[in-house]
This record gives C-alpha cells, sequence and structure tokens, in this order.
C-alpha cells in the first residue's frame, strides 16, 4: 500500500496529542509508519518523557496510535514504539522533533469495492507455490498459492496465500472468522513443516458486510540459512489437503503438534544446534504421546523402594570407607536428586513403543544409530561442544537420524500417506505409509 495521511492522535498512560501521520505496507508487509514533525511544547512532554524514560528501563513504551484518512480509512495500533526523537534545536526556530517509529502490529479498516468477495486470505511471507492448490471443508475451499519461483532477493517479500471464501450460506459470521483463525494456524504450521521453515503471513486481510479490514505485523526478516526441505513446490498437495482435513480429525493422533513443529523449523548455523533442536521435538512429541506408564521402567512404589536400597547400599559402603557423616550426607543427597533418573525408559525404548503404536517404520534406523545420536546431544547439552572418539564421525549424520524420525513421526500422526524428501538419505524422495499399528 502506497503511504496514506491520516489524522489522529498519540497517547501514552493517559495523555495524548493531536497528530499527523502516514502509513504504508512494505513489500514484506509490514506496517511503515511516519509521524509529522511535532512541536517541543506542554503538550507533547509526555511524549519526550517516555521515550527518554527507556534509557533507564531499557525497555521500550507502547504507545498507542490512531487516526483517519479523508476517504474514511481508519487506523489503529497499541502497538507502536518511538525508537528516536530525532530532535532538531536552533537559535532561528522553535524545537521540533519527529519521533522515528516501529509498529509492531496495526489494523486498517476501509470500504470494500461493491464486487470483492467476503472472505479471508492470510497472505504469505516468501511462499513459493507451481499451481494453485485447493482444499473443501466444512468452513469452504481453501485455496493455496504463490509464484513459481522466490528469488533471493524475494524471499522477505509477501508471494503467496492462503484464501477462503464465505462465510457459507445461514452461517453466522464471526464464529465461521474465529474457526477459519484456527484453520489456518494450523495450516501454516503444516506447510512450515512441510518447507523445514517457518510459513510467516505478515498481512490478514478480511472481507466482510463492505468492509475491509487488514492486519499488518512487523516481523524483522529471516537469515539465510537453507532450510532442509520435506516438500517442495512441486508435491504440496498432498500434505496441504492432509493438513486441511486433519484440523477437523475429532481425535488428531499428535497432541501439541504445533509447537513440534516450531521447534522443528527454527533455523540454525550449527550443526550442533540443529541436533538438539531435532531431539528436543522428539522427547516433546514422545512426552505428550506417551502415558507415564510407558515412561517409566516400574510403578512408583516399588521405584521408590528400589532407590531407598540404593541409598542404603551406597551409605553402608561410605561408612565402610571412613567417610565423615556429614559428607556421607551431602554425597546421598546429591545421589537421591540423580536416583530419579534411573526408573525412566531409555529413549530408544520409548521411540519404539510409540512407533508401534502409530505404525511407524523404522526401517534405516538402528539402536546403535539412535544410541549414537543421543549420545552426541547429551555431549553438546552438557559439554558445549561434541567431540567424538572416532574422528570420522560424521555429526550430521545424527541429524539428519533425528530429523528422519521426527518427520516420519509427524506424518503419522497425520496419518499422511505419498511421497516426501528424506532427511536420511540426502533429501531423496521416498514413500511414507503407515505400517498396521500393534500393541506392545
Amino acid at each position: 500500500m502506497a503511504p496514506k495521511k491520516f489524522a489522529g492522535t498519540i497517547e501514552f498512560e493517559g495523555q495524548s496529542r493531536s497528530v499527523r501521520f502516514s502509513v504504508a505496507i512494505t513489500k514484506k508487509g509490514a506496517p511503515e509508519v511516519k509521524l509529522d514533525k511535532l512541536p517541543y511544547e506542554e503538550s507533547t512532554k509526555f511524549i519526550s518523557a517516555a521515550s527518554d524514560g527507556q534509557e533507564a528501563t531499557r525497555r521500550f513504551a507502547n504507545f498507542t496510535l490512531t487516526g483517519q484518512t479523508r476517504d474514511g480509512m481508519t487506523f489503529h495500533s497499541d502497538s507502536v514504539i518511538i525508537l528516536r526523537l530525532s530532535s532538531s534545536f536552533s537559535d532561528s526556530a522553535p524545537a521540533t522533533m519527529q519521533p522515528k517509529l516501529l509498529c509492531t502490529k496495526c489494523k486498517l479498516v476501509s470500504r470494500a469495492d461493491p464486487n470483492a468477495r467476503a472472505g479471508v486470505r492470510f497472505l504469505l511471507r516468501g511462499f513459493d507455490c507451481i499451481r494453485p492448490i485447493s482444499a473443501t471443508c466444512r468452513l469452504g475451499t481453501v485455496e493455496l498459492s504463490g509464484p513459481m519461483i522466490v528469488t533471493t532477493s524475494e524471499k522477505n517479500h509477501v508471494a503467496g496465500a492462503l484464501v477462503i471464501d464465505g462465510p457459507p450460506p445461514n452461517a453466522d459470521f464471526a464464529p465461521w472468522r474465529e474457526d477459519v483463525e484456527s484453520l489456518f494456524k494450523h495450516v501454516r504450521a503444516i506447510l512450515s513443516f512441510a518447507r523445514s521453515a517457518q510459513v510467516h503471513a505478515p498481512l490478514v486481510e478480511t472481507v466482510w458486510d463492505g468492509r475491509i479490514e487488514v492486519v499488518a505485523r512487523y516481523r524483522s526478516d529471516d537469515d539465510d540459512n537453507q532450510p532442509m526441505n520435506i516438500f517442495t513446490p512441486f508435491n504440496y498437495e498432498t500434505i496441504f489437503r492432509r493438513a486441511v482435513s486433519s484440523h477437523f480429525d475429532e481425535k488428531p493422533r499428535a497432541k501439541s503438534i504445533n509447537i513440534a513443529i516450531e521447534w522443528f523449523t527454527m533455523q540454525h548455523g550449527y550443526r550442533e544446534a540443529k541436533l538438539t533442536s531435532a531431539m528436543t521435538v522428539l522427547e516433546h512429541l514422545l512426552t505428550n504421546n506417551l502415558s507415564r506408564t510407558d515412561m517409566e521402567l516400574r510403578k512408583d512404589k516399588q521405584a521408590k523402594a528400589l532407590r531407598a536400597a540404593m541409598l542404603d547400599a551406597a551409605k553402608r559402603s561410605l561408612e565402610g570407607l571412613g567417610v565423615p557423616g556429614e559428607d556421607i550426607e551431602a554425597e546421598l543427597a546429591t545421589m537421591r536428586d540423580k536416583l530419579e533418573d534411573i526408573n525412566r525408559r531409555p529413549l530408544k525404548d520409548k521411540i519404539h513403543i510409540l512407533a508401534k503404536r502409530w505404525g511407524v517404520p523404522m526401517d534405516e534406523i538402528s539402536d546403535d544409530a539412535l544410541g549414537a545420536a543421543k549420545r552426541a546431544r547429551d555431549h553438546v547439552v552438557h559439554r558445549g561442544q561434541y567431540l567424538p572418539k572416532d574422528p570420522n564421525e560424521d555429526m550430521m549424520a545424527h541429524v539428519r537420524l533425528a530429523r528422519e524420525l521426527v518427520v516420519r513421526f509427524v506424518l503419522a500422526a497425520l496419518e499422511f500417506e505419498g511421497t516426501y524428501a528424506s532427511p536420511l538419505t540426502g533429501d531423496r524422495s521416498r514413500m511414507f505409509k503407515t505400517l498396521a499399528p500393534s500393541s506392545d
């Protein structure tokens, strides 16, 4: 959107001042707000005082900015930050300020074109898609689109779109709009998983009842790391349609899958960070989809008795070594904390339990490889680096194995069948189909 001039009010903690400002929407989908010059006077003192106070508190103050254009477009934001005052002082003219603003979120409302179709559009950043794809659900028909190619210089620009027309006949708009928000959040999470990078929607456009509402959000640029794609713009269709339909499953298999995907799609420059992130996602999926019984070797009563027996044996041994009583108590306290972990099943056992229940194929994933990946992760977490005994050991082999496991569990949770780019085999395409689930 080209810059538009607004007249309105800036407010902070009950104090306000009339202002003029312009608003534009950049190619990145971010709001760009520029305030006209203001004089240094009593009515603007609260602006400079709040801005100066930031240095002491090291926290930015959120101002509220509202306004309207001559043709009736309204602007509202309660997320305006003053980065600097840009003051001007002169012996020949009154002192002025022109605050440099950062608006992290705003809403623009205007009259819609009479021929505009009602619906919702999430405009996606840097999203490429070979051809438009659609999927039908109870909320309407959802369409995913984007350009065939997004260049490096355009990767942070608004490119693709997630669109739904509606609401359907006889549906109330407000609850339908809330349902669309929930659906699109889920679909974007699955698309982020497919791309191995977060799919952001800096602009959300809603057309209804003769109005068009645009919510714009500021986001910093994504880094230049190349994502390890699980799907490409050539084969989004199956995973996209599964994303839409899986949102309406009455009993979704994976709990908190969006959180797991957020971890999975974080961009990291170091192999060690990629490994710890993938292993964290794996632990998250296991913890949220296995019961306490699944994750423990023995029942509480038996586990407590076992720990007590081990502590008694340790105490007798320390006494036999002539260790002073107060030192014995200190060592036993340390042991007591560590013994809380002895009842936990090993990671590989938990992986096999969930894999059997979900029918996740485990071909090409050995227990030895799982153990090596876990040891590498533990070394990174506890020592800050991994120095393998074998200099030929490849850290990326552990990363690929952990990511492969995450991908298989997420695909099984979505009840997906089709091809994907396998992290384990260097992104070579392979077929995924769940096995018949089996009991433990």
